[in-house]
């Protein structure tokens, strides 16, 4: 599981079972949503300053790539959701 740390500026890998942090990733300035590849390999936060959609690799826990999009991105369309 991933949750958005919007205050902290980061995004938590957290094992659902125990809730322990797994790993806390540097994603764009105030990360607001985040969503999951339908095969839960990929993760999406956006950056809502940053105007950013960081990319995280389930499989390293690693953020592999970040890339801009339009001003405030705070959703993701229905047809992206995981």
């Amino acid at each position: 599981m991933v949750a958005a740390n919007e205050d902290a500026g980061n995004a938590s890998i957290i094992d659902p079972i125990s809730g322990k942090v797994l790993a806390s990733l540097v994603v764009g300035t105030e990360p607001e949503a985040v969503t999951v590849s339908p095969d839960g390999r990929w993760v999406y936060v956006t950056g809502e300053t940053s105007n950013t959609i960081s990319v995280i690799d389930m499989r390293t826990e690693k953020v592999v790539t970040t890339f801009l999009v339009d001003a405030r991105p705070r959703w993701f369309r229905e047809g992206m959701r995981g």
